[in-house]
């Protein structure tokens, strides 16, 4: 089966503490972007390409993108960045 819409995204660099990025709402600006480009797009896979957090090894970053995927409807595909290793 061919895959015609996808929802990509790069770089999020999530915050393990919750805290945003140099003052950015990280984690509320995704989370609005998850939903409109699930809503808009209606994709058939979602990828999120390296840089998932902000900090190597911030577990806490992991889980709250583990908890915001899911629920997903779609399947989804993580790739991990520099600041993931």
């Amino acid at each position: 089966m061919a895959i015609n819409r996808v929802l990509q995204f790069s770089d999020i660099h999530i915050c393990g503490d919750g805290d945003g990025h140099q003052g950015f709402p990280v984690r509320e600006n995704f989370t609005k972007s998850l939903h409109q480009g699930l809503d808009e797009v209606k994709p058939e896979l979602v990828i999120i390409c390296g840089d998932i957090a902000e900090d190597q090894g911030e577990v806490g970053a992991y889980q709250w993108v583990a908890s915001e995927l899911k629920n997903l409807k779609v399947p989804y595909i993580l790739m991990s960045g520099n600041h993931d290793i």
